[in-house]
């Protein structure tokens, strides 16, 4: 049996310490409304909440928040989709080896 992961993780980097505050501020500024004072946080959360921001009701700083926070959140669903195309690239290769080992059983040698 074979797992392959679809996704990258799903969890904000906690680590980046720009992003934490970019986020915290926008927070501040009552446009994320996902609680930001427990972690781990979502990537899930975030950018659902990153879609009902109205950029144009932004201040400079905010503008720059959020344009880091969407920057990291279309990364980190860039990562997925590469994630996942090298899985499914994997798990095509294993099949196909399956299916060679396969056949070389079931044909009889001669």
């Amino acid at each position: 049996m074979f797992c392959f992961f679809t996704s990258a993780e799903p969890w904000i980097d906690t680590s980046n310490i720009y992003l934490r505050s970019s986020i915290q501020q926008l927070a501040d500024a009552g446009h994320i409304k996902t609680p930001v004072t427990t972690f781990p946080l979502m990537w899930l959360d975030i950018g659902r909440d990153l879609k009902h921001v109205d950029y144009s009701s932004l201040n400079s700083s905010e503008k720059q928040a959020f344009d880091y926070v969407n920057h990291q959140f279309r990364m980190a669903k860039n990562n997925s989709k590469k994630e996942a195309s090298i899985s499914l690239f994997i798990y095509q290769i294993i099949k196909k080896a399956i299916n060679i080992t396969t056949a070389i059983k079931a044909k009889p040698f001669l």
